[in-house]
């Protein structure tokens, strides 16, 4: 989350929100439509749906938008909240955004670019104009988002993906995630020194185990993302 305004995925906002931050966040990215990153969405904007004064705006490529009407917001799994409206008016609508060109979402401004997952996948790039971080979303092995980010000045954080464990190699392979030997070479990638480097998605069940391997990179400046912690730049 981004100065309590903006998610990068909704895979918990729906249950991990304070009071306060559920008032305040009114815009989403979407990444991709992976079950991890979206499970709570639908339930964010339900609890939400009698007292918006304004909707719930998700921001994704029209690729991601049309896969989250088939297969979320189909009047099966949910409502399509796109259609619906309270007595203030609408509840969700979607802003889509195309890849490589900038776009604005409340504060900030954002560039997405394509990553290699086994779905339509976005990193990206997010600045307030005195702070900027990226994230690599989830992703094998890529290179367009490294050179949208080495060409960003004054960046500050990188969130990058480690998933599996590195004895875990072939199935990170296969389903397109990192492992942190994979995360040590993509991040030879990054021409960027001194910024603070966060490892993220760590599967729950071998955190112990990532973390370990992490640490054992060696790589100045990365850490595992601590849940909770409030980080500013």
């Amino acid at each position: 989350m981004l100065d309590n305004k903006v998610t990068v995925d909704a895979g918990s906002i729906g249950l991990a929100l304070t009071e306060a931050q559920r008032r305040s966040v009114r815009d989403i990215i979407v990444t991709h439509p992976h079950m991890d990153h979206i499970a709570s969405l639908p339930i964010f904007v339900d609890d939400l749906f009698g007292e918006l004064t304004e909707p719930i705006r998700i921001h994704a490529t029209e690729e991601v938008v049309g896969l989250l009407e088939r297969d979320v917001f189909n009047d099966n799994v949910y409502p399509r909240f796109a259609t619906l409206r309270n007595q203030h008016g609408p509840v969700m609508e979607y802003a889509p955004f195309r890849v490589g060109e900038e776009f604005s979402i409340a504060h900030l401004r954002a560039t997405a670019v394509e990553v290699n997952h086994i779905v339509p996948t976005v990193g990206l790039v997010l600045t307030d104009g005195k702070s900027t971080v990226a994230f690599t979303s989830d992703t094998a092995a890529t290179d367009q988002l490294w050179s949208l980010i080495n060409k960003t000045p004054n960046l500050n954080a990188l969130f990058i993906e480690a998933s599996f464990p590195n004895s875990m190699h072939e199935l990170a392979k296969a389903s397109k995630h990192l492992t942190p030997e994979t995360m040590g070479e993509e991040l030879t990638k990054l021409s960027h020194n001194g910024i603070d480097i966060l490892a993220v998605h760590l599967k729950p069940a071998y955190r112990a185990t990532l973390i370990k391997e992490i640490e054992a990179l060696g790589i100045k400046g990365l850490n595992v993302m601590e849940a909770g912690r409030v980080y500013e730049w």
